[in-house]
């Protein structure tokens, strides 16, 4: 009998602990997250702030831009631990564990900026005749990240006729003055 009872009690604490929820903290958008996004699209270094819903003990967070970790006795409910990424467009796997609790959560930090995108004709291309003709073009645009992409819509027209490019550059680039 007090074997089955062990048992029983030993049972619910198990699928009590198993149950049991992780802490959250609060994301880019000031909402509670346990996996928690924080993005940047100005320009500019850009500082994050790890809050928990509820206390900490000892814990650890690895920012994942190299560098050296915070680490804590503890973090109590409406404090935080602040970190300034340098302004690097990319993305940061932030890892925040409450080593007294066991507990680890995953976020991620994406540092943007706003793209200059551009595009130029690649150096010694014969790049003239009647349509349809096929253009090749590099993509030279800058201030971008590994989220960026780009879609280059040229638009084709039905009519065939032979036009030469050099009538359509009314003024070469380097002579236009503002």
């Amino acid at each position: 009998m007090l074997k089955q009872l062990l048992l029983l009690i030993f049972s619910i604490a198990l699928g009590y602990s198993s149950y049991a929820q992780c802490l959250e903290v609060l994301d880019g958008n000031g909402v509670f997250d346990d996996n928690p996004e924080f993005v940047s699209c100005t320009p500019g270094t850009y500082t994050v702030f790890i809050q928990p819903d509820r206390n900490m003990g000892n814990y650890t967070i690895v920012w994942g831009d190299g560098s050296p970790d915070a680490i804590g006795d503890s973090l109590l409910v409406g404090t935080n631990v602040s970190h300034t990424y340098a302004s690097t467009t990319g993305n940061y796997t932030v890892t925040i564990t409450d080593n007294t609790a066991g507990c680890t959560i995953t976020g991620l930090v994406v540092l943007e900026r706003n793209p200059l995108a551009s595009i130029q004709l690649p150096t010694g291309d014969d790049n003239f005749g009647c349509t349809p003709i096929q253009f090749r073009f590099i993509n030279s645009s800058t201030q971008i990240s590994p989220n960026t992409t780009f879609t280059w819509d040229f638009r084709s027209f039905t009519q065939r006729r032979c036009i030469p490019i050099l009538l359509l550059l009314v003024l070469p680039l380097s002579t236009v003055l503002l």
